[in-house]
């Protein structure tokens, strides 16, 4: 008797995740340095309905699941670290002031870490030994530089708030034999205003900015998951927020408005759309 065991755990992995689950209400903090902004502007309106293969689902919850391990880590070495903000008892989350959808969630904060009762995010992350090895050899700017953005976004929008961060304890380890990589990250207003505003202007605009190259075999956009609306004139997913009649809510993180029916869209009901969509020219 043959058992495909391999197989059948990878049928139930890929069958039970949300197809929704891959529409993220916000711009993460963690794709503003994203090198192509037409893949900002695809991702934060739905264009494609992505689902995971088993590998990356399982790939996916291996980041999750080094999280609490950073954090023992660093309180086992004496460290204060708050995983969740007190005043809501979730992660803390921080929001760009001027759009509130660019936003973002950091893995914790450390307390008084450099003295004089400074905070500093803490960012957790796992890779293999080659982009460890070059982390190694250089710095997080110079080889992880959506890392970098990402934590200069948080700083940014942490200014002028109860958890102002002063800067970010970036912590790595290796997935492959478990070594630890960390930096201080210090602020950086250049790379964040580098990074925020044409993230910004990505939210505001109702059609995507230019393709970064007429060429589908161009390196960033081979493996894209936009490749096939971006390239070969595919329909967008259907949902409100890939039709000509939606808009987001300005100063609001999560709402869109339908202009056809004049009304306000939540989460649900930009997912779930209607008979009068229109896709958006693309």
């Amino acid at each position: 008797m043959s058992l495909d065991i391999l197989g059948q755990i990878d049928d139930a992995l890929e069958a039970n995740q949300d197809p929704a689950d891959g529409f993220r209400s916000h711009l993460g903090y963690s794709t503003i340095g994203e090198e192509c902004k037409r893949k900002l502007w695809y991702s934060f309106h739905w264009i494609t309905l992505r689902l995971h293969t088993a590998r990356t689902l399982r790939i996916f919850q291996r980041g999750k699941n080094a999280e609490p391990e950073f954090a023992a880590l660093l309180r086992a070495a004496g460290f204060k670290l708050l995983e969740v903000d007190p005043d809501t008892g979730e992660q803390f989350r921080f929001r760009d002031k001027t759009t509130p959808c660019i936003s973002g969630s950091v893995d914790g904060v450390l307390v008084d870490l450099l003295g004089g009762g400074k905070l500093l995010g803490a960012e957790f992350k796992t890779m293999n030994s080659a982009n460890f090895r070059k982390l190694e050899k250089s710095d997080c700017k110079t080889a992880q530089p959506k890392h970098y953005s990402q934590q200069q976004g948080y700083i940014h929008a942490s200014k002028g708030t109860r958890w102002e961060l002063a800067g970010f304890l970036y912590l790595v380890q290796n997935k492959d034999n478990q070594e630890l990589y960390s930096e201080l990250i210090q602020e950086d207003q250049e790379t964040a205003q580098a990074d925020l505003e044409p993230a910004r202007q990505v939210v505001r605009a109702k059609y995507p900015p230019d393709r970064i190259s007429q060429s589908e075999d161009f390196f960033l956009c081979r493996f894209c998951d936009h490749l096939p609306a971006c390239h070969r004139d595919a329909l967008p997913h259907q949902s409100c927020r890939s039709c000509e009649h939606s808009k987001p809510l300005p100063g609001d993180p999560e709402d869109w408005r339908c202009i056809r029916f004049d009304l306000n869209l939540d989460r649900a009901q930009q997912i779930e759309g209607c008979g009068y969509w229109h896709p958006r020219k693309l």
